[in-house]
């Protein structure tokens, strides 16, 4: 059994850490066009419009993070 401490390390590095891998919103995108109708679908485009009018992919990465974050 993990130890608390070693758990919280794991949510942290594989939960909410792992948006601010360089390919993470490059894997949401492909993800969710394999199943336009799907749930969340929307995500895809949604991304690719805020990038499109400049969001950077640090910033949007962030706020994935945070989400994350907050989720937890």
């Amino acid at each position: 059994m993990a130890t608390r401490e070693e758990l919280l390390e794991y949510l942290w590095k594989v939960l909410i850490n792992a948006h601010l891998r360089n390919d993470s919103l490059d894997d949401i995108i492909k993800t969710f066009k394999r199943d336009p109708n799907g749930p969340f679908a929307d995500t895809a485009p949604a991304i690719e419009r805020l990038q499109a009018a400049g969001a950077s992919r640090r910033d949007l990465s962030l706020v994935l993070r945070y989400v994350a974050y907050e989720a937890g």
